[in-house]
């Protein structure tokens, strides 16, 4: 009952249009998202160990470019251009192309509102720090500064530079260079560097096997100054067998201060690809330590969250559940919001319990360690994450809100990324990945205000076309059954005019007068043939066509009772060409009216001699039809009475224009009077063809 009583809504357009819309809707790109990024221009470097970089080195606004690259003599290269395009200064260090990774970083070490450029380049096996003045006098402050040896392996000096940071770590308001050295195969050096500019001093971290990454800085002592503490992971180099301390078998929790001595003994978790991320972390106003420690290698144990004070000492603790081997970032968002992530895009947000209390899926592979930058320049961080496997990334807003995903298409090699800062318009980023670079525009997406009136728009077209839709299913229904009420009445017209008053009684009349002479067994045989011609036009009643055979086989019976009855004044004869197939269908009474036409017209006021022909032959692809008579013609015999009423014609006339309405290749007839020689009318003859491959099946359409 409940079925029924709803039936009407499921059937209703406006039901149907909310299904048809929702699915519009998933289908529809992103276009109303509330934020977009859109790249801007594309381009290439000038050769593929070009890096380029954008900075506001003279604090106008507007940002600088940067070219780090490889000149001709094989020597590297900077160059700095204003935001003009204008080249401003170019430097060459006569050495290579410093490791990996980070090459330069560009800051204000002494605060007079003009940055310096800070790089590394190597000579042989050393390294060489260098530092310049770009924008005033171009003059060097730091110039070919000898950092420390580099080991080989295989002749061959394996290391990248990381984690430039230019930072005050004893407040005497002149900030120093911070920077990581990291070996691989070559095993040393793996160390973080403090270096103090206007002293010309450098410190090293100890001797240690483990390498440090992802820099941080916090006074976790609360004396005033610094710690630095950083990512550790298990890369499995160095072996505790090879005498070298703090193995990278396992990954340890260290804290150097800010004469990078350690603050506490390195903190042991073992395991081989073990990853120890760490963020500062404020406890109750006290400063401490967020440490995450995930497995990825094949030992059995489980993530670990825990909370350090400045002795190493734990404070709390969370161990997770067992979970699958992905690879994990620990995020600080701000100092309420910290944040887990792996690298299936499942992120965790951690209360101050260490507890997880909202966790998003976003159910793609990413890198898990963003970029962190401001895209819009409204002095809040946007999260930059790269897919895996992709040439696409997203950017996230606070809190891992409003997802952007765009397409980053670049090459092999090394990766930059920079804000080109603006005066008069909004910042743009800056992407390069091996020589291909794209430049993007973040911001607040206009079409976001008029998603609800497309949506609604959207609605009511697809109202419009189904109503529409049902208008003309109406209008072809109401025309369907006008069809068939019209195909109804033919069929009972067709009826009617074989079986009228007339013939039927002068049928009976010729058959008594036969019996009457004692003539019983023709009188049998015509009662017969009657017989079978009511049969067949009452079995065919409800059908519009019927095979030629079965025509013939009517015409016969209705010819010879006609000979009956105008005693033999006529004889007819039929001709069928042996290209005829008399399986093929014809519209019903095709050849029956017009014999009929033929007898009561033509042939009845002729006492003797009347000829009847009927000829079918193949023309083309049609059924040609020929019926001949030699009778009075139709201009005689529309002046006799007659007691035909004309609706066999008129039946078939309509027959005809349904079939054509239904088919493109349409049904043709013509009537010709005949003469003789002398210009009397010497009978009539019928042309119809009928195209052998048309459909009856017009109750369908």
């Amino acid at each position: 009952m409940r079925t029924i009583r709803f039936k009407p809504l499921f059937y209703s357009p406006y039901f149907l249009s909310v299904i048809f819309w929702i699915a519009i809707l998933f289908a529809l790109p992103d276009m109303f998202s509330k934020y977009k990024i859109e790249p801007v221009k594309q381009g290439k470097t000038g050769n593929i160990d070009e890096i380029i970089y954008f900075n506001d080195l003279d604090g106008d606004g507007n940002s600088e470019k940067i070219l780090s690259f490889i000149s001709g003599q094989d020597h590297y290269c900077i160059q700095v251009f204003d935001h003009e395009g204008g080249l401003i200064d170019q430097w060459n260090f006569t050495n290579k192309l410093p490791g990996r990774c980070e090459r330069l970083i560009a800051g204000d070490y002494d605060g007079d509102g003009q940055k310096e450029i800070y790089t590394l380049s190597q000579k042989q096996d050393s390294l060489f720090l260098y530092g310049i003045i770009p924008v005033e006098d171009g003059e060097y402050i730091i110039k070919r500064r000898f950092i420390t040896l580099l080991n080989s392996v295989d002749n061959k000096i394996e290391y990248s530079i990381n984690d430039f940071n230019l930072i005050d770590l004893n407040n005497d308001s002149l900030k120093e260079l911070v920077f990581g050295i990291h070996s691989g195969s070559s095993l040393q050096p793996r160390s973080i560097c403090i270096y103090r500019i206007d002293e010309d001093s450098l410190i090293m971290t100890p001797t240690s096997a483990s390498i440090i990454g992802h820099i941080k800085f916090i006074d976790l002592d609360e004396d005033g100054y610094p710690e630095i503490i950083g990512t550790i992971g298990a890369a499995g180099n160095i072996r505790a067998s090879a005498g070298i301390p703090y193995s990278d078998y396992s990954t340890w929790l260290m804290v150097f201060d800010h004469k990078l001595n350690y603050l506490f003994d390195p903190i042991e978790f073992p395991g081989f690809h073990s990853l120890l991320t760490v963020q500062p972390y404020k406890n109750n106003g006290v400063n401490t330590i967020l440490a995450l420690y995930s497995h990825s290698g094949s030992k059995n144990n489980y993530p670990i969250l825990s909370l350090y004070n400045h002795k190493g000492e734990v404070i709390a603790q969370n161990r997770f559940p067992k979970t699958a081997k992905y690879q994990t970032y620990l995020l600080k968002e701000n100092e309420d919001s910290y944040w887990i992530i792996n690298d299936h895009g499942v992120m965790s947000k951690i209360d101050k319990n260490l507890q997880v209390v909202k966790t998003l899926d976003f159910k793609t592979e990413i890198s898990p360690r963003p970029m962190i930058l401001d895209l819009d320049g409204d002095a809040k961080p946007e999260y930059l994450f790269m897919k895996k496997n992709s040439q696409n990334a997203i950017v996230f807003r606070e809190g891992f809100t409003f997802p952007v995903e765009f397409e980053f298409t670049g090459g092999r090699g090394h990766y930059s990324q920079s804000i080109i800062e603006s005066s008069t318009e909004t910042p743009k980023l800056y992407l390069q990945r091996g020589e291909n670079f794209t430049i993007y525009q973040y911001g607040y997406n206009i079409f976001y205000l008029l998603r609800y009136p497309v949506y609604l728009g959207i609605y009511l077209t697809v109202l419009l076309v189904i109503l529409l839709i049902r208008k003309l299913q109406q209008m072809q229904l109401r025309d369907k059954l006008l069809l068939q009420n019209q195909i109804s009445e033919l069929q009972l017209k067709t009826i009617n005019n074989q079986l009228n008053p007339h013939f039927t009684l002068n049928a009976f009349n010729s058959i008594a007068s036969l019996l009457k002479k004692e003539k019983g067994d023709i009188a049998y045989n015509y009662f017969i043939k009657f017989s079978n011609l009511v049969k067949s036009n009452l079995l065919s009643a409800d059908q519009i066509s019927r095979t030629i055979e079965e025509e013939l086989n009517m015409v016969r019976n209705y010819l010879d009772i006609q000979k009956l009855r105008f005693e033999d004044r006529f004889i007819y004869d039929i001709s069928i060409n042996e290209n005829v197939d008399t399986k093929w269908k014809i519209p019903k009474m095709t050849i029956q009216n017009y014999i009929e036409n033929a007898v009561k017209h033509g042939l009845k006021d002729k006492k003797s001699d009347g000829l009847l022909q009927i000829g079918i032959n193949r023309k083309n692809n049609h059924i040609s039809i020929h019926i001949t008579d030699n009778g009075v013609g139709r201009k005689r015999a529309s002046e006799t009475k007659t007691d035909s009423t004309g609706m066999g014609m008129m039946v078939m006339n309509h027959y005809f224009t349904l079939l054509n309405k239904y088919n493109s290749v349409k049904i043709k007839q013509e009537i010709v009077d005949l003469y003789d020689e002398k210009g009397n009318p010497a009978g009539t003859k019928v042309i119809v063809e009928i195209p052998i491959n048309i459909k009856y099946n017009v109750r369908q359409v």
